[in-house]
């Protein structure tokens, strides 16, 4: 449900936006990438990278985090990032390979997995799913924030963005034990209670 909401919000607001025209060095940029994925003759294949991928992930940003595996995971993504340099396929082909198109998702998927590790570093909490060892409270103090980000011209920015309160109202500015948290709150999920 919610992703067919979300499929229609954004339909609804592309409908009121005119098309812009790329710029020429995002274009250079782009072409560039693709050469260097088409032209790179022996460095790492698509398929060993997106295991190591994988496995940062597993140990960077599994259920439980801290900083040292925070941090260790943000420094072997970087090395995964700098040797997809040399990533070389073995198809040279523009049409109909798949193997680029994995080799385009897999950068894709890096950065995305990199800026969160980072936004995770920075939030000094548990909350949701995102559970910290070495920060076990929920932090409404500081916290009760979304986090953003944006890759520009090869440079990570994250920031923080205080939500628009509508029908739910902010929680108390205090920190919270994690696990009290879910034991004793209650989650809206009375329904669920057996009677």
């Amino acid at each position: 449900m919610q992703g067919y909401k979300a499929g229609e919000t954004a339909a609804e607001r592309a409908s009121g936006q005119r098309g812009l025209e790329a710029d020429e060095s995002s274009l250079r940029g782009a072409l560039s990438v693709l050469e260097g994925f088409l032209g790179n003759q022996g460095g790492v294949r698509v398929a060993e990278a997106t295991r190591e991928l994988e496995t940062i992930s597993d140990e960077a940003l599994g259920m439980m985090r801290s900083e040292q595996s925070l941090r260790a995971g943000i420094d072997r993504y970087e090395r995964l990032e700098r040797r997809l340099q040399t990533l070389s396929l073995a198809g040279k082909s523009m049409r109909y390979n798949r193997e680029l198109m994995a080799a385009l998702s897999l950068r894709n998927l890096l950065t995305c997995s990199k800026l969160a590790a980072k936004m995770a570093m920075e939030r000094k909490e548990s909350r949701g799913l995102h559970l910290r060892e070495d920060y076990p409270y929920i932090d409404n103090a500081e916290w009760q924030v979304r986090q953003l980000a944006q890759l520009t011209d090869g440079t990570d920015r994250i920031w923080k963005k205080e939500p628009v309160v509508t029908r739910i109202p902010a929680r108390k500015a205090e920190k919270v034990d994690y696990e009290t948290f879910i034991l004793e709150e209650d989650l809206g999920m009375k329904n669920m209670e057996e009677q």
